[in-house]
């Protein structure tokens, strides 16, 4: 089993801040009245609703059907009554339709659902279907229907599919229960993904201060290794913050570097050009138990923590549900200032707890008034230049965002940031750099759609 050290430039080792939440099994959130169900829960096209107010659903039922081939079906996570059909805001901000869910709280299975089944049956020529019917999606920020992104890996001929158990960011550790506790499902899911892509290797990356859960992978991989005739095996890897970003992992796993262009969705698909595909854990998970159970992706593992929770947790979610509803079990201080999704470095603040987890919600972290700090002067100390781990100027491209001179941004490779926020991490002043780097790069990818649209079709 390889024990390996980061090799990027930069980084930062963080604060864990996982201690309350890392030994904690995954409980089964308390049933909740209402489900806000998004048809859009992965990048591409949404879903399209196929029920109606007044129809009753079965969990597990599809109630969003794929509009193409960068689409993927949605599904009932409970039984129930659809009221609606209306527009609901989603973490990120944007808006989507989402079937109005009235739980009746019998878990009432559709035909079919947790039936066995036989893995092989899903093969090269028709896991596309499958996948996109089970709703399968990348269970992290840029949510690409895994039908999709397998194609893509078959597309360059991948030698390689990584699993990303690294959860390098602070207070998380829903992907470390979900390891820890379907291990089985992580091997079987990476033994069956290796023979659709066409990969001779599989290695699944996990934290070097977690040797444990890594010898229990290692074990479970070398059993399916030697049946498949396979190179599976754990990997513990230095968890160096940012780590868990596939490029970072491409760096240290094979010491190999990648271009990073704009299109590329800050790198999301970099890794191909190197042979490799890299999946969160999640979504190897709930890829073994679709092949496995016929289960379609309903439900997510989300922690909840921060120094605002006074019972913290990692929580069995179904999509739709409320942030409110499980925050009502959680013991959330009264003086609570900020409430992120996803990790600390790069979660989106949200403006009340009315929004709804989704197949990309990691979790929710919250703080008090206490921890939040307010921005002050660029003093010019370069802490962000000396610590980014891609090596760009995060000041200067603020400084771009700001005055509105996105056209330089090319000219300073602002489309290699990977979005780590270590850079307002370390900013003595507070400045909230990624940000203005977000907008610079939004700025950046509309003028090249403009461009392409100028130039016409090929």
């Amino acid at each position: 089993m390889k024990a390996l050290k980061a090799l990027f430039n930069g980084g930062l080792y963080l604060p864990s801040e996982k201690s309350q939440t890392l030994n904690a099994p995954v409980q089964t959130a308390a049933d909740c009245p209402w489900l806000f169900v998004p048809m859009l829960q992965h990048a591409g096209t949404a879903a399209e609703a196929i029920v109606g107010p007044g129809q009753a659903v079965l969990a597990g039922q599809k109630i969003g059907q794929p509009a193409d081939g960068d689409s993927a079906a949605v599904h009932s996570p409970v039984s129930g009554t659809v009221r609606a059909v209306e527009e609901i805001r989603l973490p990120d901000g944007t808006r989507a339709a989402a079937a109005v869910i009235e739980n009746d709280c019998e878990h009432r299975p559709a035909d079919g659902i947790n039936v066995p089944c036989e893995p092989a049956e899903v093969t090269v020529t028709n896991f596309t279907e499958r996948f996109a019917d089970w709703g399968l999606v990348q269970m992290q920020a840029n949510g690409m229907p895994l039908h999709r992104r397998l194609q893509i890996a078959r597309e360059h001929n991948v030698r390689t599919v990584v699993v990303n158990a690294m959860e390098s960011e602070p207070y998380l550790t829903a992907d470390h229960r979900l390891t820890v506790e379907q291990t089985l499902l992580v091997a079987l899911g990476l033994t069956h993904i290796c023979r659709l892509v066409g990969a001779e290797a599989g290695i699944v990356a996990v934290d070097q201060r977690r040797p444990d859960e890594a010898a229990l992978l290692d074990k479970l991989l070398a059993d399916h290794a030697e049946e498949h005739g396979l190179m599976l095996e754990a990997a513990m890897v230095d968890n160096r913050y940012p780590q868990g970003h596939e490029l970072m992992l491409l760096k240290t796993l094979f010491d190999e570097e990648v271009e990073v262009r704009l299109s590329d969705g800050a790198g999301e698909l970099a890794s191909d050009r190197a042979g490799v595909c890299v999946l969160a854990v999640g979504t190897v998970a709930a890829a073994a138990d679709a092949m496995l159970f016929n289960r379609p992706l309903t439900h997510r593992v989300v922690t909840v923590s921060g120094e605002a929770v006074g019972a913290p947790g990692n929580f069995l979610v179904p999509v739709g549900m409320r942030f409110s509803d499980v925050l009502d079990c959680c013991d959330v201080s009264p003086t609570i200032d900020r409430l992120i999704v996803g990790g600390p470095m790069t979660g989106i603040a949200q403006a009340d707890d009315q929004s709804v987890f989704t197949k990309q919600t990691a979790g929710l972290v919250l703080f008090s008034a206490a921890m939040v700090h307010q921005p002050g002067p660029c003093i010019r100390c370069g802490w962000c230049v000396e610590d980014c781990p891609v090596q760009i100027n995060p000041a200067l491209l603020a400084g771009l965002a700001e005055s509105g001179r996105w056209h330089r941004g090319f000219a300073h490779h602002a489309e290699t940031c990977i979005e780590c926020n270590i850079c307002s991490y370390v900013c003595p002043s507070r400045l909230p750099l990624l940000e203005h780097i977000r907008k610079l790069k939004r700025a950046m990818a509309r003028d090249q759609q403009a461009r392409a649209g100028e130039r016409g079709p090929a």
